[in-house]
């Protein structure tokens, strides 16, 4: 890192000559502050999608809603529990003791998917081993990946471009999935409600 008072240092770090004082380091603060207020035409910014989704899904993950809306929810599920919105269409597709299948959509597009299966058909039901090996298998340019006790989200894109968020919950009897994709121009039909609806996202 060189020498505090080398001309390397100093280069590194504004080319500082001594310790500036507090009245210069506020007024570089608001020279900042003020860059920043600057019109887009002014200085725009370069978009970085893979960022964008990154922070979208930790927003959620963390119990942030990146999104203000005042829509109302229903509860669907049998050996799965989960809130949508209550526009959402959701068709059962196949359902036994030990399995069960839900695909939802709004406005006749099908983007979420639940999937409930009996834990005794798993090789393991260790959420850490299950995320360990989603992430290994996985073909999405992964953005987003957290696991945490009993579940785990992993987020990305698909080589056509389009999103997806996948969670898996394992409970005392099932290991469930709520399987979301959607391409950039449905984003603002579903990106509203991912976060209640993965908040929500239990299984028996």
């Amino acid at each position: 890192m060189g020498h505090l008072n080398s001309a390397k240092h100093r280069a590194s770090h504004g080319g500082y000559k001594q310790k500036p004082s507090r009245q210069a380091v506020v007024a570089l603060l608001n020279l900042y502050a003020g860059v920043s207020k600057l019109p887009e035409v002014i200085t725009p910014r370069k978009l970085n999608p893979g960022v964008q989704l990154k922070l979208f899904m930790v927003a959620i993950a963390i119990g942030i809603s990146p999104f203000s809306n005042s829509q109302t929810y229903k509860t669907v599920g049998d050996l799965f529990t989960a809130k949508i919105p209550s526009t959402f269409v959701c068709d059962k597709l196949d359902s036994s003791p030990d399995y069960s299948r839900y695909q939802s959509s709004s406005k006749g597009i099908k983007m979420i998917e639940f999937n409930s299966l009996n834990i005794s058909r798993f090789e393991s039901s260790d959420a850490q081993h299950l995320y360990n090996q989603a992430v290994k298998s996985s073909s999405l340019k992964i953005s987003y990946k957290i696991q945490k006790s009993n579940w785990f989200i992993i987020s990305g894109t698909k080589e056509n471009g389009n999103i997806v968020y996948w969670k898996r919950v394992v409970g005392d009897n099932f290991i469930s999935d709520l399987y979301i994709e959607y391409n950039s121009s449905n984003k603002n039909i579903i990106e509203p409600y991912i976060g209640e609806i993965s908040r929500s996202f239990t299984s028996l």
